[in-house]
Formats: C-alpha cells, structure tokens, sequence
C-alpha cells in the first residue's frame, strides 16, 4: 500500500508544480498592471472610495481575470488528462494490492482473473470526473472570474489611506497567491478523488476477490484527527471513501478469505490494519497534544467525547458528502463551559 502511495503522491506533486510553474508566468504578465497601480497610489495616495475608481485598478482586475481564464482553460485541461491518468495508476495498483493481501497465492491466479475498467467507464460513472461535469466545466467558467472578485474585494476591503505602496503591493501578492491556493486545492483535490472512484469501481468489478475495503490514512505529523479516526476502518464496497479537500487516504482492499475462494488448506496471512485509535494512543502525549490541539486534547482526556466524534461530515458541491475533523465546540455542542468549568459560568 505505501509503494502505491508514494507514486500516488509523486505525481500529485509532479502536477502542483506545473500548475505553480504556470501561475508564476501568469503573475509575471500581471506584473505591468500591477506596476501602474502602485505608481498612482504612491503619486496620489487615494482614499478607499478613490482606489476602486482608478482606471488602474480596474485594470488589474481585469488583467486578472483575463490571465486566469487563460490558466484556468489550460489547467482544466491538464487536469482532464491527469485524471485520466490517475484512473489507470488505480486498476494497476488494485490488482498489487490484492495479490499482496493474498500472499498464499501465486500472483497470477488473482492477475489472470483481475479485470480493470478503462477510464472511461470510471468517468461515465463519477460524472464530476468527465471533461464536461461541473469539475472541469466549472474551472473554465468560473475560476478566472471568481479569483477577479476575490482579489478586487481583499484589496479594497484591506486597503487603509496612507498605506505605502510597499504595503499596498503585499497585499496585492497576498490576494494573488490564494488563487494558487485554490488552483492547488482543486487540482489536488481532483487527482485524489479520481484514484479512490476508479479504486472503489475497480474493487467492485472484482467483487469475486474484494469483499469490502479499509480506510487507510498516513500517520504522520501532517494527518487531521478526522483521518486518524477512521484509519483501519472497515467498510462495504457500496460506500465510497468521503476524505476531505486535499485529503491523502486511500481504500485498501479487503479481500474473501483463502477458503472462500477454494483454499481452504492455506494458513490465512491477510494483513490486519490496526484503527487509528490504537495508533494514536500510543504516541507521546506532547505529540498527541500538538496533533489534537490543547483544548480537544484535555477534553478526550478527560473523557468528554469518544475518538469517533473527531470525524464531522460536509457536503460539497462537486464531490458530495465528505468527512473533516469536527471542531471542539461541534463535539461538545458549543457548551465549552462544561469542559473548564465544570458546566458553570465563571
């Protein structure tokens, strides 16, 4: 699982610096209009209600929305062929994973009998991963358009009269670099999701050998408390895994035992994943806290909520249901006095 991981992961990062290669030559173009702003300011040093009526603002703005489009059109259409890519990467490493969950058996009795769908398919049935689904189509549309706004109302929502055009151009590459920010979560997002449908189709097209699957998070610094809760989970092959924006979890194949599928003589060796619980309960309590947090930390410790309300589910729009760490006021219902005073008000 952790070898199909890291060239999940790989390529996810291979992708993010493209797209971040490409927004710094969309910046550089920006870079004149930008230039023409600060030279006003630093002449005229308007008031907000000026700003938003210089004809180099809107220029910028419109510098925008225009650079964007254009990198919005061509990063719908590298995404369309990563998806792709990430749809085939997970019939290939479905098939790994089965025949290393089975390692009594010779690899060619799974490999002979595996079939993986075509990206195609796999597109047909998550309609938001299709070149014309609201993933893509959406991009096109609306990114370029929607960072304009954003970056029109954060500067003049942040601009104060008198700034220095030193202080009015980092808030202008502050604005800038959430664009990137939303790029990079899109497109992340988007590769990640594409891997687990075509893992959960390729699973279900196999259900000879695959009866169900298991969340499986990276434990490390980075993983939310949502995905250490559902780490080692078991789950049927009609639930799709819901990770969160950006989220690094993948299903791993539980496979039917060696007598179902007609070996009943061979030891059963399928490895077991420990729930994410146990994992976290036994690390050093200073790592636990920085994990959970201080506050969330005392509260579990002290017995206030069990490790399963860390998940909270969300919906979204192209993705539907999906699953983040629950907040401690939504684990407690809001009544933090509960916690630190003992349920009355100081």
């Amino acid at each position: 699982m952790l070898a199909a991981r890291r060239r999940l992961l790989r390529r996810d990062a291979a992708a993010l610096r493209e797209l971040a290669g490409m927004y710094a030559k969309a910046l550089d173009r920006l870079k004149a209009d930008r230039n023409a702003l600060l030279k006003v300011i630093r002449e005229s040093a308007p008031d907000r209600d000026q700003l938003i009526r210089l004809a180099s603002f809107d220029n910028l703005i419109a510098g925008v929305r225009r650079e964007m489009t254009k990198l919005a059109k061509a990063m719908a259409g590298n995404l369309s062929q990563e998806i792709l890519a990430e749809i085939g990467a997970a019939g290939d490493d479905g098939l790994l994973l089965a025949q290393t969950a089975l390692p009594g058996l010779e690899a060619a009795y799974i490999r002979g009998r595996w079939v993986i769908l075509n990206p195609d398919q796999v597109t047909t049935m998550f309609g938001f991963l299709d070149p014309t689904g609201p993933l893509i189509a959406g991009i096109r549309t609306n990114y370029g358009p929607a960072l304009a706004e954003f970056i029109r109302e954060t500067i003049a929502t942040g601009f104060v009269a008198g700034m220095n055009p030193r202080d009015v151009a980092r808030l202008i590459a502050q604005a800038l670099g959430e664009g990137l920010n939303w790029a990079m979560t899109t497109a992340r997002t988007a590769h990640l999701w594409a891997y687990r449908a075509a893992a959960h189709q390729n699973y279900l097209n196999n259900s000879w050998v695959v009866k169900g699957w298991t969340w499986f998070a990276q434990l490390d610094d980075r993983v939310c408390m949502s995905c250490v809760a559902q780490h080692g989970s078991e789950h049927p092959l009609t639930e799709i895994l819901a990770d969160h924006h950006q989220g690094r979890c993948a299903p791993l194949p539980i496979t039917r035992s060696y007598a179902e599928l007609g070996f009943p003589d061979i030891p059963d060796l399928r490895p077991v994943v420990p729930s994410g619980e146990t994992w976290f309960r036994a690390q050093p309590a200073v790592l636990q806290r920085r994990m959970m947090g201080p506050g969330k930390w005392a509260a579990w410790n002290a017995g206030k909520f069990d490790f399963s309300q860390l998940t909270v589910p969300y919906n979204d729009p192209v993705y539907g249901r999906m699953l983040r760490e629950n907040s401690l006021k939504g684990i407690l219902g809001g009544d933090l006095a509960q916690l630190f005073y003992g349920g009355k008000t100081p």
